[in-house]
């Protein structure tokens, strides 16, 4: 199967052919623009989705299937009719989903800036949006690079190798670092490799079959990045589409164009550890939060807190995966701070991961707290 830009420039192509035997001379045809919005892969020349298209399709099911079928496993964590094996599929993980820490929709309204308080801001009018401790998944397939700055570490965990139909058991690694037959360490440029780290130990899961991991990257090519969506001028829209559509005929007017591309989002989500700080009270019942390592201190505004509270805890606490909400969250605020920079630990079991600065910010959690304090003074 050619892709849409693909088959296009064989169009421009065999005009071109014609044209010149037809003793029109040398000049190259006009630069045709595809009408809509270009994917950013397409302009990038990133092939990888009609790859995986090209594979999928050589079954019955079409593309949109698949999709279906990711999203399914994405919100659902198991699909009802599944193209092979029992019908519903067996469940990813009894604890999680993947919407319990993404979002699938643009999250931050500067692409390139992981700032949790424009976020929220962001976020605030649209409906089923979080302040997660995972990255959206909208643009995913569009980055270099996944588990980066603190989360390096899980570029020691394992994932099958290669993935296929029959389940394979968790790899490790076991106490020498080593990952078990069958499996290797993921490569942190590959998001089928982020995506089964996520599944087989985030989730407290398993790791996902072929069919689950090809459905699960049709839906995240579902949510690329487009042309539209990185704020380039008019004028530099234009350009762009110029220079790179249908096919790009100036390699360095190309190279050009595609860096200011790369430059308008991000290649890599980073993530800093956040450090607990200094806890102490105030006289009026509040808490002043700080100093941090870096001299800082916060106090928090239960105002605020009470909206970042529905959006950055309340879809996880309060609910089957967590009862407790509220009040009791607050009950030792030394053990809130240690719950925000380290998460929990089990490993069998329903745990809360961490928030990295880049996902909460200090003023942010400082507010969650004191509106947690005002509940516990009221019984809630």
């Amino acid at each position: 199967m050619l892709s849409r830009w693909k088959a296009l420039a064989v169009v421009v192509a065999a005009v071109a052919v014609v044209a010149a035997a037809c003793g029109q001379g040398l000049v190259p045809p006009p630069a045709v623009v595809p009408p809509g919005d270009p994917s950013v892969a397409a302009l990038l020349g990133d092939d990888r989705r009609d790859k995986l298209e090209d594979r999928i399709a050589t079954g019955a099911r079409p593309w949109s299937r698949w999709v279906s079928w990711g999203e399914e496993l994405f919100y659902n964590g198991f699909v009802e009719d599944p193209p092979v094996g029992p019908k519903p599929s067996p469940r990813i993980s009894v604890f999680y989903t993947c919407a319990n820490c993404h979002n699938t929709a643009r999250e931050d309204p500067v692409l390139t800036d992981q700032n949790p308080e424009a976020r929220f801001q962001y976020i605030q009018s649209r409906p089923g949006m979080f302040m997660t401790q995972g990255t959206t998944m909208w643009g995913a397939v569009n980055r270099e690079s996944f588990y980066n700055g603190y989360y390096a570490l899980y570029h020691d965990l394992c994932v099958p190798d290669p993935t296929t139909e029959t389940q394979t058991a968790n790899g490790g690694p076991n106490e020498q670092g080593q990952c078990a037959p069958g499996t290797r360490k993921m490569d942190p440029k590959s998001l089928e490799d982020a995506t089964q780290v996520c599944s087989g130990y985030c989730s407290v899961g398993r790791y996902l079959v072929r069919w689950e991991l090809d459905a699960m990257m049709a839906y995240f090519w579902s949510l690329e990045l487009h042309l539209s969506d990185l704020g380039l001028s008019p004028d530099d829209e234009q350009s762009v589409r110029e220079t790179l559509l249908p096919s790009p005929r100036d390699p360095r007017r190309a190279a050009e164009a595609r860096a200011q591309l790369r430059s308008r989002f991000l290649l890599a989500a980073g993530d800093t550890a956040r450090t607990v700080p200094e806890v102490s009270r105030l006289p009026g019942g509040g808490y002043a939060v700080g100093p941090y390592p870096d001299g800082q201190s916060f106090t928090g505004d239960p105002g605020r807190g009470g909206p970042l509270y529905a959006r950055s805890c309340a879809h996880c606490h309060g609910t089957a995966i967590y009862p407790v909400s509220g009040g009791p969250l607050a009950g030792d605020v030394n053990r809130f701070f240690q719950m925000l920079a380290k998460g929990t630990s089990e490993s069998n079991a329903a745990y809360m991961p961490e928030f990295t600065y880049q996902r909460l910010s200090r003023q942010q959690s400082a507010d969650i707290l004191a509106y947690l304090l005002r509940l516990l003074r009221e019984g809630r």
